[in-house]
């Protein structure tokens, strides 16, 4: 299970670790530390950024806000992005994140009941990781001149439409 999971995030057992540990302590957010490919902590790759806003979770304004507030911050947590996504679509995000959360929990407890029980869920975990992965990464973007380009390999992208 947990080499899936290292396989899908592409991420050292420390940023793993650093994922547990967080989740663990309640926390309302996922840490990205440690992740390099996860949401490239956002600031260094606009594409990120062009992808959240193609998905159409922010308006063109929020686009630009959110560009202009990641070149002054590090931004380390995902519950940092929410303020900068579209009301309408905060809730489909957060429910998400919490939907990976419960599956975590889930896999730390030692019981067979539960172990049987991350069996059956570890799908849904999957493509739960698959679409937070599907959030950074080279997704397209906008040129110069506002003519929409669709990335490296726009073949491989994995956008859950599900959740």
């Amino acid at each position: 299970m947990y080499s899936k999971l290292f396989e899908l995030l592409n991420i050292q057992k420390t940023g793993l670790e650093t994922l547990l540990k967080v989740i663990n302590s309640q926390r309302e957010y996922i840490l990205l530390n440690g992740h390099e490919k996860f949401l490239d902590t956002v600031h260094r790759q606009e594409k990120s950024l062009s992808y959240i806003s193609n998905l159409k979770l922010l308006t063109l304004k929020e686009f630009e806000r959110l560009k202009l507030a990641t070149k002054k911050t590090h931004i380390k947590k995902i519950s940092e992005l929410i303020p900068f996504i579209r009301v309408t679509e905060r809730k489909k995000f957060t429910d998400l994140v919490n939907r990976i959360k419960f599956l975590w929990e889930l896999i730390q407890k030692k019981s067979r009941e539960n172990r049987i029980l991350v069996t059956k869920t570890s799908s849904i975990l999957n493509r739960s990781l698959r679409t937070l992965k599907s959030y950074s990464g080279d997704h397209g973007g906008y040129t110069k001149n506002g003519n929409h380009t669709s990335g490296i390999n726009p073949s491989r992208r994995v956008i859950d439409r599900s959740i």
